[in-house]
């Protein structure tokens, strides 16, 4: 069953079968321990390695020291109830190409290269290939994330 919108400013969040997906508004501290929390509470429910993905938009202001921290740690606990993540940066430009390299940079830094992790340049691009782990095509699943209010129609 598809989660309904996240009452938090923060992020707003969709489940459906073994995909976990967040649109990241206004991060904080907080909103990252309880996104883990989230996370494992359906891991749990699915009984399955989950396939997550986090997006991105140009309107999510960049994390400080303290809380790219804090999100880290969080995720690190979080991943080991995944068997991917993807993170979907959207937008496009110098300040975006710049985002998606330190993040692909990070995950190789992690040892994550090879273990399911993958920085996306679109929506489109994760949902081909996260899409069909919940039975859905690419196109449903966007129409789904649209429909979640975690992208808006210029985000695909």
């Amino acid at each position: 069953m598809a989660s309904e919108p996240s009452d938090m400013p923060e992020f707003q969040h969709y489940e459906q079968g073994p995909l976990f997906l967040v649109r990241w508004r206004r991060p904080t501290i907080e909103a990252s321990a309880r996104l883990g929390q989230l996370i494992e509470r359906h891991a749990k429910r699915s009984r399955t390695k989950l396939a997550f993905g986090a997006i991105i938009g140009v309107d999510c202001p960049a994390p400080s020291n303290e809380l790219r921290e804090a999100m880290v740690s969080d995720y690190s606990r979080a991943y080991e109830h995944c068997d991917s993540a993807r993170m979907i940066i959207l937008g496009s430009g110098m300040g975006r190409t710049l985002v998606r390299s330190v993040l692909a940079t990070m995950g190789l830094a992690r040892g994550l290269r090879g273990k399911g992790f993958a920085v996306d340049g679109s929506a489109g691009e994760a949902a081909s290939v996260m899409a069909p782990r919940a039975g859905l095509r690419p196109d449903e699943l966007l129409a789904a994330l649209r429909s979640k209010g975690l992208l808006d129609a210029v985000d695909v």
